[in-house]
């Protein structure tokens, strides 16, 4: 599970919060966690990735791409350039750096804080645009939908897993 997006958008956080890690920010370069995790009462290793997202890591970063079954995309609620960045930026650079369609999911975090619905709207069009597999909001301040989201990416992880393995 790869996640990425831009800077401050609450990756890094969202990782941590799922691995129970006291969370001081302090920004990576890349960072992955394992993690046993049950769903549909089968237990499954979860590994993390959290991609750094400054441009001097453009080039290094599509090295953690390979062999990932889900990406989760990220972007702020209270930042619309993050959203379309996964359209712009982030969508096409997984594109060009892996060799079949991996699925993902839209991510829009820190729903706890004020933000336009407008952005939701948006996110739906992008993924009716892009083929996401899903569109979810969550908040790590508030553990709002955390367990949904974690539940659908390891579905669409296990899905294309079982896929791919055949």
């Amino acid at each position: 599970m790869v996640f990425v997006g831009d800077m401050m958008v609450g990756k890094t956080r969202f990782i941590k919060f799922i691995n129970e890690i006291p969370y001081d920010y302090i920004p990576c370069v890349f960072d992955n966690y394992n993690l046993e995790y049950t769903i549909d009462n089968q237990k499954v290793i979860c590994i993390f990735w959290n991609t750094a997202c400054a441009e001097d890591y453009d080039r290094i970063r599509p090295l953690s791409y390979p062999n990932t079954n889900v990406f989760v995309l990220c972007y702020a609620l209270n930042n619309p350039e993050s959203l379309q960045n996964i359209y712009s930026k982030w969508l096409p650079e997984i594109k060009a750096h892996t060799q079949v369609d991996i699925p993902f999911i839209i991510l829009g975090m820190k729903s706890d804080l004020e933000y336009s619905h407008e952005i939701v709207n948006e996110a739906l069009k992008i993924q009716m645009k892009t083929k996401a597999k899903d569109n979810l909001v969550c908040s790590t301040e508030t553990n709002y939908n955390i367990r949904l989201t974690m539940d659908r990416a390891l579905r669409v992880a296990l899905e294309h897993y079982e896929e791919t393995s055949k």
